[in-house]
């Protein structure tokens, strides 16, 4: 009985171990999981003239978010409820200010620890939550356990969830497996009232996590499944359940969440900010070339390393490698795509949705140029965690029909031993061709530039390479 219980949790205890590995340095040493290197950039914290900080694009967490959690402890431990910040700006709303996340759930973890172990904890809490749900969300949709492990594994550790681990869009990617999972159970109709109940916590719940724009796009992406999962059930009856049965839970979420929505849309109506993007009308789409990123993220270097350079203007690293998820999953969807799109609907899903966000994401003119008058003041490039999820599912997805890929074994041998070729290749054109173009905008840093863009390619080369093999190997036996 125990040994049948442990192998049915083992996947989640994986899940639960690489995060406790992932963030073991903090918790070890009992360091302060915090960017507070940023704040030696201003004079009041410098002690030695400027500072050269460890990771420049770090400055939101150790200014904003991080000081309004030790904030809403604070005030909430002294018998207030913290609906105003009288530290900033002479005071200013700060429950209406629904990016302060008054009423997260994991915040509950400042209550329990010091506040330099909280941190540390609720960021392996919010990390291994979307791990967890994203396992529970592919066995819902019949996939096995180990490959509904890789899939958890492969978004858990995508690019989006790391570079934004500190931000509160985070906070509400968490809720996007979970909402997907109760449509899935509110859609059978044994299931009664649990389900929609907890749907309608997930909305509200998805609100107060404290990121509107990322919000609202796992409200529409809700939205679409819901179609998807409508039209999959035959009897009429099971759909004017399901419709019923959602809209429920939406409004049910909707008048939970208007205790912060309403204060928060007052807020919002008078913002400069809104005002200001509203009139300037400029959508914020990626440049194409940026998608070499979801392949390639360091190519450029990252903010972290002295080689850094984005290869495009006006865009910072977070919000071009959100799409990453390592070239073996991106090489396992793509086989998934071509193996399993005609035989599979969440695949055809996951596909379909995936290409009609790539124009609100990419500037893909005309189109791009259309839609931002629909979407002019959301950054949408924010939705390249959907591009994440979409791979890990279609992965997780294609590994359980591994076996659809035995007469093409010789075809993958044949083309890893194209790819180490052209891993010699890419090791000698670096050199021989762009060393003269970067020396003319940094000679001092040309040379270490090349060494580490060649690294970084050779590392891509290599892993795809090992992981077409191994694939290659498996179906071989």
């Amino acid at each position: 009985m125990k040994k049948r219980y442990i192998n049915k949790f083992l996947p989640v205890i994986i899940i639960f171990l690489f995060n406790l590995i992932f963030f073991a340095e903090p918790i070890i040493k009992s360091l302060y999981l915090s960017p507070a290197d940023w704040l030696l950039r201003f004079p009041t914290f410098s002690i030695n003239g400027f500072h050269i900080v460890k990771n420049s694009l770090l400055a939101d967490p150790v200014t904003q978010f991080q000081p309004w959690y030790k904030f809403t402890i604070e005030t909430i431990k002294s018998g207030s409820f913290p609906l105003w910040n009288s530290l900033n700006a002479g005071g200013v709303p700060f429950f209406g200010n629904n990016i302060s996340a008054v009423l997260f759930p994991l915040n509950f973890v400042f209550f329990l620890f010091n506040f330099k172990t909280a941190l540390s904890v609720f960021y392996l809490l919010k990390s291994f939550s979307i791990g967890l749900f994203t396992y529970l969300y592919l066995r819902e949709i019949k996939v096995s356990k180990y490959s509904a492990l890789v899939g958890a594994v492969i978004f858990n550790f995508a690019g989006f969830n790391i570079v934004w681990l500190f931000w509160p869009h985070t906070n509400v990617v968490i809720f996007l497996p979970l909402i997907l999972l109760l449509i899935e159970k509110i859609s059978f109709r044994k299931n009664k009232m649990f389900y929609p109940i907890l749907l309608s916590l997930s909305f509200a719940f998805a609100f107060f996590a404290g990121h509107p724009e990322t919000f609202f796009h796992v409200i529409v992406i809700s939205f679409l499944y819901f179609i998807f999962k409508l039209r999959q059930l035959e009897f009429v009856k099971d759909k004017y359940l399901l419709v019923f049965r959602y809209i429920t839970a939406g409004l049910s979420g909707a008048l939970l969440s208007s205790i912060q929505l309403i204060p928060f849309l007052e807020y919002l109506l008078n913002s400069y900010t809104l005002h200001e993007r509203v009139s300037l009308n400029s959508p914020v789409f990626l440049p194409l070339q940026t998608v070499i990123y979801n392949i390639l993220p360091n190519i450029g270097g990252s903010p972290s390393t002295p080689h850094y350079r984005s290869l495009v203007e006006g865009f910072n690293y977070n919000e071009v490698v959100a799409g990453y998820t390592g070239s073996i999953a991106l090489f396992l969807a793509i086989a998934g795509i071509i193996f399993l799109f005609n035989k599979d609907r969440h695949v055809r899903f996951y596909t379909i949705t995936t290409l009609l966000f790539i124009p609100f994401i990419y500037r893909i003119s005309p189109i791009s140029e259309f839609l931002g008058k629909i979407v002019g003041i959301s950054a949408n490039n924010r939705l390249l965690f959907f591009l994440a999820f979409s791979i890990a599912v279609v992965a997780s997805k294609l590994l359980d029909k591994i076996d659809l890929l035995f007469r093409y074994r010789k075809l993958l041998l044949g083309l890893t031993g194209l790819l180490f070729i052209f891993t010699i290749a890419v090791n000698i054109f670096p050199e021989k061709y762009l060393l003269d173009f970067l020396k003319g905008i940094n000679e001092s840093k040309a040379s270490s530039f090349i060494t580490y863009q060649k690294t970084q390619i050779s590392y891509l080369i290599v892993s795809l390479s090992a992981g077409i093999l191994i694939i290659a190997l498996l179906i071989s036996l």
